[in-house]
């Protein structure tokens, strides 16, 4: 059984490559980008989540999201896609973390939200947010 995110969704990638640059510096830059999602966005929500947080403590977090999130826009830059040239296990992890934020009204930057609402678009987005409100 995996349990971690990085984890899960490397092997995901590995049942389906073209879910993850296979080599050179583009796999890096994925596996960076996972980390960094998993380790310094996601982790962030937690007090967001937590129903006995204070306000303060969830401010804290909404702030501290909108700044990691912000990390990402240069990164991003005018691409379609986080890492690469492809829609990525990357890309659906990160779409994850910015529903999260609307719904919580966390202050995301217009670049990302550009981002979101274009992967939001994808057959396979819809299918999952579909299959995700049965």
């Amino acid at each position: 059984m995996l349990t971690e995110n990085i984890a899960i969704l490397q092997y995901l990638a590995s049942l389906k490559p073209e879910l993850l640059p296979q080599s050179g510096a583009a796999k890096w830059h994925a596996i960076e980008t996972l980390a960094f999602v998993s380790t310094e966005l996601h982790k962030a929500f937690k007090p967001l989540f937590d129903s006995t947080s204070s306000a303060e403590l969830k401010q804290k977090a909404k702030d501290l999201v909108a700044q990691r999130l912000s990390l990402l826009v240069p990164r991003l830059g005018q691409r379609e896609f986080i890492v690469g040239d492809a829609f990525t296990v990357v890309d659906a992890y990160l779409f994850v973390m910015l529903t999260w934020a609307k719904k919580q009204g966390v202050n995301v930057p217009s670049e990302l939200q550009r981002y979101a609402e274009a992967l939001s678009e994808r057959a396979s987005v819809k299918e999952a947010l579909r299959m995700e409100a049965h």
